[in-house]
């Protein structure tokens, strides 16, 4: 082709090239390359846009207003607003954006195809007439859009289809066209529109050259029919036009300049065998340059394809611009690779058209017309705040933004004064009234000018005024552009650019459109937004030298030396070539019959998408790789494609690689060090959780010593820590931390240290500031059933008798008295708990009515309970510690010249039952389902009823007959049959269901030997509580209660001190190793609120739970004084 160019220059005439839009640069590199020039004159590289603007700044244009892109989502959204009441199917999806997006693609391939709207009437009528109701409604629909879309471009209007056919029209009058030669090349599919301007141009310019890429004798030359379509089309069209045409076959193994393309073994393997059937199968010998690689997850796949980046560039000799990279799906392979590929400071340019629908420009505009309409509620309003266009500072927002979820502000009362909270922001709840009040005035200051008059562009007026003026919308991006500019971030700059340019073609395309028209606040919201929908952001490479990452669909790769395919799985290589589709493949099949085209035939595009998949992978010359996951970002199993699947059967003597992280080989992860370091310090820490780290890995930690200090000081902090289940601080830093000379401890917390002692660390020594949200859940109906149950047992204790006496209220309550002090407690902390957090809400007096009955359930059983059990006297909420009747447990710390020496454990008891022989029983309320074991007591995660009884033994004397946790919750009824029981039967059911749903779960101590076997009869704790632990079934789920003799209770309790004692000074001498452990499949990090800190992971190397019963298992194996405690 560039000879005959050069040639027609020679001559002193004009060329043009004509190619696909995304082909001009790589076009005009090889005119510059082939021509041997260092400047085009007289010859011109277009696409079709440029060629018809070029015309048309000759000829001169329609005089009609144009309609862009954002224009046509705009007046297609005006136009469903209007007939949203008219539309059978689609009317509810009128206001929704993504169809206004979904309807325009499907309206545009329809004017694609030349597809008239009355030709979907008359569809529409047929499906209506075969009883055909649904796509008949579809299509009913759409024709009402189309034709009223067309109609309003008939009154003055333009769009992209209109323009062109317009062009198409005045070619003749050009003198340009006269005078030119023309050249068609690398087009494989015709619309119907380039072959009318193809056939003016072979009417009126002085010559036509089509160059149609395909192979005759390809083995599987079905992939090239599109393009012989195409051929046959223009042959057909010179036909009609009378004009001779001449077809000339160039050899296919040569390029322009007549220079056979040297491809490896592998690729020139491929492009013979790729899709032929039968295939012949390549050996090794013709495998060169072929990479296949099936990764662990998505991850995985892209660090392993960077580190091949490297090692091209690195050990190849390869320039970045020589590498490309064609990613399946962009939004996710594409963007997490150009971030791991700048942590390994390799430039890469992703080739997209980006929608920016979520900047915060956007959304602020956005939200502000919401608000016009919607009303200020907190969710827009908190929206607004934090886009950074308003006065409010981001801190602010942030604050703001707290209180209205602690406190659930929702609905309207955004707009009323905030009053909840003194007790927890103290004055700082003045701070966040000024900051709501400053926003909602801010807002209204808007609302004043923008709802004063209807008219559209009075409207527009506003808005812009108060974006320029107010808002300072174009005054911050053009600092946020020099500031990213500044730190080198120019794409981000020349992005943030476009937008404001973008915002102002909205405002001068509803203008032109919709200007005189009267609109309601939501009408011109919803069309403003699909404006604002539409900007997309067109962007080029920041440099020459860098790897260009795109797509099959999109993206002309041009001359390259090694491309990489990832993501090949299975519905995403190939993908679904055509989105937002609104007919079924059925509907679009019976349109195709009756000559009706809605865009593309989906047959076409698949050819098409396997003719670009062809080129692509044969499209380097010496490295192709190609890859796919097994899983994707959510863990969940993916396939390969079937096209990578073929690959890997033609290239059966090939090995398919796993990632560089599955074969482990440190050689693959060392690589640029921005990139090396995560990798090195993912090494060191397994490698000391082995106790060993690898040469490799010691060598590069060596390297940043000397070359980078300040990653190697991060390293030394690392290596410092020995292994994350053992870190530790000072002694002297945890004293800090935890006392001030004496440490006080709940059974509660110290059992969190149980659980995990870096969870403990967190927690109760850095106190990070818990979010709490204002609202009744678990924790507030258990305060408020343990007040309760406090309440009813004062009211049951009044009076000189003992509990168990027949003239107690314990035993002569009725359930209607019962029911009586019951709601008396509801109606007395109806609007005094938590700032009346019982009555917030709509369902405020719901939520009182059913836990009063609820908590008469709960009531009656804890009387059920206490009856006819021997008990003297019930004393509920008895405190140990400071302020209470009891003295709080001390044990001495024994650490050597510890600022703390003594350790406090203070506590308060829900309730404690003293019997008439001098023994008493205690009962925790817990509205959980705590199972109750050994393991778990042994263990520290289960301290609570062994401390309680330990401060009712110090202080009160006698011994103790049980311990008992209740559960405090409602009781079901969903599994009674109401129709078909009497109410006395229903009254005894339920009461039967009271009963077992409030059985105690603890320990019962048995002091008859015959009833239950001593099993410490060796006399030794050890062996006592070993044999206690082996009647326990680790894998059992079961709750009841464990029933041991005196003995063994006595073997426990005296455990306990050992127990307690060492799990204090553990928290004094700074352990915070992260040691979560299982038990029963109950994990100390089921409910963790700080696994985001730690970071602990099970499917990562050294993260293992601890095995709860095996290591107290072992404790009793192997450390007898674990059980020598003091009783």
């Amino acid at each position: 082709m560039y000879d005959l160019i050069g040639d027609i220059l020679s001559a002193g005439k004009r060329a043009v090239v004509l190619v696909p839009e995304q082909y001009t640069l790589e076009a005009e590199k090889n005119a510059l390359h082939y021509l041997k020039k260092n400047a085009l004159i007289h010859v011109e590289i277009l696409g079709m846009n440029r060629f018809m603007h070029r015309i048309l700044n000759e000829v001169g244009g329609s005089g009609k207003l144009y309609v862009d892109a954002r224009g046509k989502n705009m007046l297609i959204a005006a136009i469903l607003a209007k007939k949203k009441t008219e539309l059978n199917t689609y009317g509810k999806y009128a206001n929704v954006p993504s169809f206004v997006n979904a309807l325009s693609d499907n309206i545009t391939r329809m004017q694609l195809m030349q597809t008239k709207p009355e030709q979907l009437l008359a569809a529409s009528k047929k499906f209506e007439d075969e009883g055909r109701h649904i796509p008949a409604g579809k299509l009913g629909d759409i024709y009402a859009v189309y034709s009223e879309y067309r109609k309003r471009l008939s009154e003055g209007l333009e769009d992209l289809f209109d323009e062109n056919d317009y062009f198409i029209s005045q070619i003749h009058r050009s003198e340009f066209v006269k005078n030119t030669h023309f050249f068609l090349a690398d087009f494989d599919m015709l619309m119907p529109r380039e072959l009318n301007m193809l056939g003016e141009l072979m009417i009126h310019a002085a010559g036509l050259n089509l160059y149609f890429n395909y192979e005759k004798s390809c083995k599987f030359g079905y992939i090239f029919d599109i393009v012989r379509s195409s051929m046959e089309d223009v042959k057909a069209l010179a036909r009609d036009k009378c004009i001779e045409c001449e077809e000339i076959s160039i050899s296919a193994s040569a390029d322009e300049s007549g220079y056979l393309r040297k491809l490896s073994s592998g690729i020139a393997h491929l492009e013979r065998e790729l899709f032929a059937l039968p295939f012949e199968g390549a050996n090794l010998s013709n495998s060169n340059g072929i990479t296949l690689i099936q990764a662990a997850n998505i991850h995985s796949e892209l660090e392993t394809a960077v580190a091949y980046i490297n090692h091209l560039v690195m050990d190849k000799g390869l320039r970045y611009r020589d590498i490309a990279v064609m990613a399946s799906d962009l939004q996710t392979r594409g963007v997490i690779l150009k971030s791991i590929l700048a942590e390994n400071e390799i430039p890469a340019f992703i080739d997209q058209t980006a929608y920016v629908r979520n900047n915060p420009a956007l959304l602020f505009i956005k939200t502000l017309l919401d608000l016009s309409f919607k009303g200020k509620s907190p969710e827009l309003m908190l929206r607004l705040a934090k886009t950074g266009f308003t006065p409010i500072s981001a801190a602010n927002a942030e604050l703001l933004e707290e209180y209205c979820e602690k406190y659930a502000i929702n609905g309207a009362r955004f707009a009323k004064p905030f009053e909840n909270g003194s007790a927890e922001y103290g004055r700082l709840i003045e701070k966040i009234e000024r900051i709501r009040i400053s926003l909602i005035a801010y807002v209204d200051e808007f609302f004043e000018n923008f709802k004063a008059s209807r008219r559209v562009n009075d409207r527009l007026k506003a808005l812009y005024e108060f974006l320029e003026g107010k808002a300072e919308m174009q005054l911050r991006l053009a600092k946020t552009v020099e500031a990213e500019h500044r730190k080198g971030n120019h794409e981000k700059a020349i992005e943030i650019t476009q937008i404001w340019e973008g915002v102002v073609a909205v405002f001068d395309q509803m203008s032109e459109l919709s200007g005189d028209e009267s609109l309601g606040m939501e009408t011109f919201a919803n069309i403003f937004a699909s404006g604002l929908d539409s900007i997309g952001i067109g962007l080029i490479p920041p440099t020459a030298d860098c790897v260009l990452i795109g797509d099959v669909q999109r993206t002309h790769f041009g001359k390259i030396k090694a491309l990489l395919v990832l993501g090949m799985n299975e519905g995403l290589f190939p993908p679904d070539v055509e989105k937002n589709r609104l007919l079924s493949d059925e509907e679009l099949s019976v349109l195709s019959e009756q000559g009706i085209k809605v865009g593309i035939p989906h047959a076409r595009q698949r050819d098409k998408y396997l003719l670009n998949i062809y080129r692509m992978l044969t499209a380097p010359n010496e490295y192709l790789y190609m890859s796919c996951a097994v899983s994707d970002l959510s863990g969940n199993g993916i396939s390969s494609s079937r096209i990578f699947n073929a690959v890997c059967e033609i290239f059966g003597e090939l090995t398919v690689q796993k990632d560089i992280f599955t074969v482990g080989n440190a050689n693959n992860l060392i690589q640029r060090p921005a990139g090396s370091l995560k990798h090195l310090i993912g090494a060191l820490r397994t490698g000391m959780d082995k106790g060993e780290v690898s040469d490799p890995w010691l060598g590069v930690a060596s390297w940043y010593k000397e070359n980078r200090h300040d990653d190697y000081l991060l390293l030394q902090n690392i290596m410092e820590v020995k292994s994350a289940r053992n870190m530790r601080i000072p002694e002297d830093l945890a004293h800090q931390l935890y006392s001030r000379g004496e440490l006080v401890l709940s059974p509660s917390r110290l059992e969190d240290f149980g659980r995990c002692p870096f969870k403990f660390f967190v927690d109760f020594g850095l106190r990070p500031d818990k979010w709490e949200i204002y609202g009744f859940g678990g924790r507030e109906l258990g305060d408020i059933f343990h007040d309760l149950l406090r309440y009813v047992a004062e009211h049951l204790n009044t009076g000189s008798s003992s509990v168990d006496s027949g003239d107690s209220l314990w035993n002569t309550a009725t359930d209607e008295m019962l029911r009586d002090i019951s709601n008396e407690y509801f109606d007395e902390i109806y609007l005094k708990y938590k700032e009346g957090i019982l009555a917030y809400g709509d369902d405020g007096e719901f939520r009182k009515e059913r836990l009063k009955r609820g908590a008469f359930d709960i009531v009656k059983a804890m009387v059920m309970l206490v009856r006819g059990v021997g008990i003297e006297r019930i004393v509920c909420e008895e405190k140990f510690g400071r302020g209470g009747k009891f003295g709080a447990l001390t044990i001495e710390s024994d650490l050597q010249g510890a600022a703390t020496q003594v350790i406090s454990l203070e506590g308060k008891i829900d309730r404690v039952d003293y019997y008439k022989d001098g023994s008493y029983g205690i009962v925790d309320y817990k509205t959980g389902s705590p199972p109750f074991s050994i393991t778990e007591i042994l263990g520290g995660r289960q301290l609570q009823l062994m401390i309680y009884s330990k401060a009712v033994e110090r202080y009160a004397g006698g011994d103790a007959v049980n311990l008992n946790y209740i559960l405090v919750d409602e009781v079901s009824n969903s599994e009674i049959d109401w129709k078909s029981i009497s109410d006395e039967e229903l009254a005894d059911i339920h009461e039967r269901q009271i009963s077992r749903a409030f059985q105690l779960r603890g320990i019962r101590v048995n002091t008859d030997d015959e009833t239950c076997e001593a099993a410490g009869s060796a006399g030794k704790e050890a062996e006592v509580l070993g044999e206690l632990l082996d009647s326990e079934d680790p894998h059992s789920t079961s709750r009841n209660s464990i029933e041991m003799t005196r003995e063994q209770f006595d073997a426990l309790n005296s455990a306990m001190n050992v127990i307690i004692k060492k799990m204090c000074v553990d928290v004094l001498s700074g352990d915070i190793g992260i040691r979560p452990n299982e038990y029963k499949g109950r994990s100390s990090c089921q409910y963790c609120e700080f696994r985001a800190i730690c970071m602990f992971d099970e499917g990562l190397a050294g993260c293992m739970l601890e095995d709860l019963y095996e290591n107290v298992k072992e404790k009793l194996k192997n450390e007898k004084e674990f059980c020598k405690g003091d009783k």
